[in-house]
């Protein structure tokens, strides 16, 4: 930040000279000398600097962020705040919308620049907010949607006492986050994603099994078997510790289908979100904060069909100069849903992964249904698997497995989290700038 700078001005002292007229003010002989002149006061030695200096319009970089070009970190020209008790805020990372959930009003200042960023592969895309500082208060809740991934790109400093809900499962169960993949249903069977779990198809429409759990951090958990046969694979582990490029959390699988008409395996879960934080400034986040990329919880099989299986945990990416995090981040898995109860109750749905380092359970058991698996979380990163409903039991439709953790990444030339609650912990990746 520059400032400017007061130069001090040399001033007369406002003497006359000894040589003026007879009578004058200047004369040492004869006459009235007249008033003697006040002397000019000194000038300020120690100016007060500008309250509020304008800000030097072009920031020296102090490090390349992750996944976007330099130029977007001084883009913006304005701050993004978020402030009022029970303030409602809906991010949209394909229109680039920021607004009032309950009364629709535009809350992007115009100087807040949103650019959409390719990604290589098959990555999704960015949708990419330019600003000059981030203050998102206590009581603020931010849901953040869209199939591009979120990325708040900041020159200055970045404040949140606000609760962050990136996750999966937003207008419908199997729907993923803002760069996460959706849960797989009866018309596309697996979960999508690099990680999605598998689901029923076409020629296994002869299985009540459930859907697999999909992976992110590490594997899923498998679908529970039936009495036709095993339950559907989980989603594989996939990704980069420095989440380069950032990708969300993949679906889960569908739950199993008999073969009958009403064809109600329960959806897989939707793939946790993925948001990142690039600050030149510091980034503080208050013990009042919470960032929730969890994966969705797995549908319940309805009739007499299994439970589709959970999403995966996603991501969080924060950068700074110095990070300092006392609130939640957390990208755990999904729960799987349980199996059908029975023509015509649905099974149990699987929780969606929670704000903390407990697991999201599955589906509890009931009537003719299998219980879904856990999905990841804390310590134990991989997805469950689902309940088994093995012939010659009381139970026929198996549980969806649990989904995968996901990934967080923190990198700051300083970083102190002794007061944060992190989960999965074994995804936790601390990094220097």
């Amino acid at each position: 930040m520059g400032y400017s700078c007061v130069e001090l001005m040399c001033v007369a002292d406002g003497s006359g000279s000894s040589s003026g007229g007879a009578g004058g003010p200047g004369s040492t002989t004869g006459g009235d000398p007249g008033p003697t002149p006040e002397p000019e006061p000194d000038p300020d030695p120690d100016p007060e600097p500008d309250p509020d200096p304008e800000p030097d319009p072009d920031p020296e970089p102090t490090f390349a962020p992750s996944n976007i070009p330099a130029g977007l970190m001084t883009a913006g020209g304005a701050v993004l705040e978020l402030r009022g008790n029970d303030l409602e805020v809906l991010i949209d990372t394909d229109a680039g919308s920021i607004v009032n959930r309950d009364t629709g009003a535009d809350l992007r200042p115009a100087g807040v620049v949103f650019t959409r960023v390719e990604q290589p592969g098959s990555a999704p895309a960015l949708g990419v907010f330019s600003a000059t500082g981030l203050r998102w208060d206590d009581g603020v809740e931010v849901r953040i949607v869209g199939s591009n991934a979120a990325v708040f790109a900041v020159s200055g400093n970045v404040d949140v006492g606000a609760d962050i809900d990136a996750m999966g499962g937003f207008d419908g169960r199997r729907n993923g986050g803002p760069g996460g993949f959706d849960g797989g249903d009866l018309v596309t069977y697996d979960g999508q994603g690099p990680g999605g779990g598998k689901g029923v198809g076409p020629v296994q429409l002869v299985s009540d099994s459930g859907g697999g759990g999909a992976g992110h951090l590490q594997a899923g958990g498998n679908g529970g078997a039936s009495p036709e046969g095993a339950g559907f694979e989980a989603g594989a582990a996939y990704g980069s510790s420095t989440l380069v490029p950032l990708v969300g959390g993949s679906g889960g699988g569908a739950g199993g289908d008999r073969g009958n008409d009403t064809r109600a395996g329960g959806e897989g879960g939707g793939g946790g979100g993925a948001v990142q934080i690039s600050a030149y400034g510091a980034i503080n986040i208050a013990s009042s904060a919470s960032f929730n990329v969890g994966g969705a919880g797995g549908q319940g099989g309805i009739g007499d069909d299994a439970g589709g299986g959970g999403g995966s945990g996603g991501a969080v990416l924060l950068e700074a100069s110095s990070l300092v995090i006392a609130g939640v981040i957390a990208a755990n898995g999904g729960g799987g849903g349980a199996g059908a109860d029975g023509n015509p109750i649905r099974g149990d749905n699987g929780r969606t992964g929670n704000a903390s380092e407990s697991r999201a359970r599955g589906g509890n058991r009931t009537g003719e249904g299998a219980a879904g698996g856990s999905g990841g979380a804390g310590e134990t990163a991989a997805g469950e698997r689902g309940g088994d409903a093995l012939a010659g039991g009381l139970l026929d439709n198996g549980g969806g497995g649990g989904g995968a953790a996901g990934r967080i990444r923190l990198r700051g030339g300083s970083v102190a989290i002794d007061q944060a609650t992190l989960s999965p912990l074994l995804g936790v990746d601390i990094g220097e700038l």
